[in-house]
């Protein structure tokens, strides 16, 4: 569900959002804290993380504006999530109480909410089989090439993101990311910077996924790597 579509519905039947700011590596939420509200993302990149049992983190989605989430505060109450802000986001909010009102007398709309929780759930299963059967480079790659946009004055296509957010992101440890950024950045792919992943050649990392899935190789190393 579009969230533009999902707002003005709801605007529709008389509930207006409010709109909130956030900063960069600020949380809209933590895992474990009451979902009373819904979110639609307007601007900025928002990450979706459960905590592990060994005590990490790991990534379950990367939202971009027009995502809709905090969708479980319709059935449980509780947040299973935590959502950070990757960039400074707008985000529009409702009351989740309201919205599961409105879906009562509204098929479609009660339709439209089912789809988003099916939607998170393939998500969510997606990560773990890529965890499983992609290497750290790979979904490495994915996620940068996902993440990346033009900085302003340079035109440098970039990753505002520290390794520690990039390791949960792909789920492994910050040890094992930097040592795969390490690697990238000697073949010349990208270039290392504080909080920052500039991406020197997104055609060789976008062109490295395409040929790992189609050849899913045992190696979890770049070809020729050193």
């Amino acid at each position: 569900m579009k969230g533009v579509e999902f707002l003005r519905r709801l605007e529709a039947k008389g509930i207006v959002p409010r709109v909130l700011s956030f900063r960069s590596k600020e949380n809209l939420y933590r895992e474990g804290e009451p979902g009373i509200t819904l979110f639609v993302l307007l601007q900025g990149k928002v990450t979706l993380t459960i905590h592990t049992p060994d005590g990490g983190e790991l990534g379950l989605a990367v939202l971009g504006p027009g995502d809709v989430f905090g969708e479980l505060a319709l059935t449980t109450g509780e947040r299973y999530v935590t959502a950070h802000a990757l960039t400074d986001v707008d985000v529009a909010v409702v009351r989740a109480d309201e919205t599961k009102a409105l879906a009562r007398d509204d098929p479609e709309l009660l339709d439209d909410l089912l789809s988003l929780v099916d939607e998170r759930l393939r998500r969510a299963v997606a990560v773990a089989s890529e965890i499983l059967t992609a290497s750290l480079s790979v979904r490495m790659a994915r996620h940068l090439l996902a993440l990346a946009n033009p900085e302003p004055a340079s035109g440098d296509l970039e990753v505002l993101i520290t390794q520690e957010e990039l390791a949960t992101l792909v789920g492994a440890t910050r040890e094992a990311v930097n040592r795969e950024l390490r690697r990238l950045a000697r073949r010349g792919w990208l270039r290392l910077g504080r909080r920052r992943i500039v991406l020197l050649r997104p055609d060789e990392l976008a062109r490295f996924t395409e040929l790992v899935r189609r050849r899913d190789p045992p190696v979890d190393r770049v070809p020729g790597g050193v």
